[in-house]
């Protein structure tokens, strides 16, 4: 699993990276990173895959990955395929079909969707807070 942060950086500040490399300890199969929008990108894609590669780069034989996405285009390089399918590496990449979310995605429905709200009422309060004060 790959999570994607928001930071003011590309890059998170050392304490939360050490509680980041804390909590990696105790689970695998998981990435975390970070841009400045917390959105992902080609480039971060291709980090990530890179990292993969290289962890099981010593596994006799050849490694199948399934990798199931969205429609957000920085998930549909056109390079992508060439970059990354080897003699070594297999990518297949599956695309989770519109309209699907809530079956697919469940942090989206339940995580994500609360949280914007949260943020939204939050951000209406200070407003009002601040309209208050202004007069």
């Amino acid at each position: 699993m790959l999570i994607c942060l928001q930071e003011s950086s590309d890059n998170f500040g050392p304490l939360v990276q050490r509680d980041i490399n804390t909590l990696l300890e105790t689970v695998k199969n998981v990435s975390v990173i970070c841009s400045k929008s917390g959105k992902m990108s080609n480039k971060l894609i291709n980090q990530w895959i890179g990292c993969l590669t290289n962890t099981y780069d010593n596994i006799d034989g050849q490694m199948n990955i399934l990798l199931l996405l969205d429609s957000y285009s920085a998930h549909w390089n056109k390079e992508f395929d060439s970059a990354y399918n080897n003699e070594k590496f297999i990518i297949n990449r599956k695309k989770i079909p519109k309209g699907t979310t809530a079956g697919a995605q469940p942090l989206d429905t339940y995580f994500n969707h609360e949280m914007k709200y949260f943020v939204r009422k939050f951000n209406d309060r200070i407003r009002r807070i601040r309209d208050r004060y202004k007069k």
